[in-house]
């Protein structure tokens, strides 16, 4: 009866978490560059009480054998990393990628992160930010006095400014993994790099 209910008690473990990476995944439907996680589940240690072919007597064999399995677990969650959906609004500084690579964004801390997120804002230094202050890696300035930026596929940033002179502010640079979904969510729309994501590459 114990084991029954330890057994009963790993599934509802195991749902649990599921449950809860579902309701982190919709109420993050809406946050820029975001991307789902989906758990995969094993199965726990079976117990054998009798071995698949073993002698039965008379000649006979066991032709399935007999065990118990003990329950499940989670196995391991997983960064999908499908293109999502781009929207127009209107920003300049908003920008998005399409297909692979990561914006390389430098924190106060002085760590290096990265995200899919391209919502950014010019401080009053004219530097590119995220939200949460930190700068693009390489770093991108816009002098006083811009009158338009345009940002190409390329990631060439140009600028117009109050005197009609076309200039380049710099490059966007995306960054790269062999692994992607083995970065590690950091919040924030953060991710940062692990033994499992590989070296960043440009």
């Amino acid at each position: 009866m114990l084991r029954s209910l330890l057994t009963a008690a790993s599934g509802m473990k195991a749902q649990q978490m599921q449950v809860d990476t579902i309701a982190n995944n919709i109420s993050n439907s809406n946050t820029t560059g975001f991307k789902k996680n989906r758990l995969s589940f094993q199965s726990l240690y079976y117990q054998t009480y009798r071995n698949q072919g073993a002698e039965l007597g008379s000649g006979i064999v066991d032709a399935t054998g007999l065990q118990v399995g003990s329950g499940t677990q989670v196995a391991g969650s997983a960064m999908m990393m499908e293109q999502g959906q781009l929207e127009l609004t209107g920003n300049s500084f908003d920008l998005a990628i399409q297909g692979e690579g990561f914006f390389a964004v430098d924190q106060p801390s002085g760590e290096t992160y990265y995200t899919r997120d391209g919502s950014f804002r010019r401080d009053q230094n004219g530097q590119l930010r995220t939200a949460n202050g930190g700068t693009l890696n390489p770093p991108i300035t816009l002098p006083p006095g811009v009158m338009a930026i345009n940002v190409s596929e390329a990631g060439v940033v140009s600028y117009i400014t109050d005197t009609g002179d076309n200039q380049t502010a710099g490059t966007i640079q995306l960054t790269r993994f062999p692994n992607a979904m083995g970065l590690h969510a950091e919040g924030a729309n953060l991710l940062s790099e692990t033994a499992s994501s590989g070296a960043p590459t440009i």
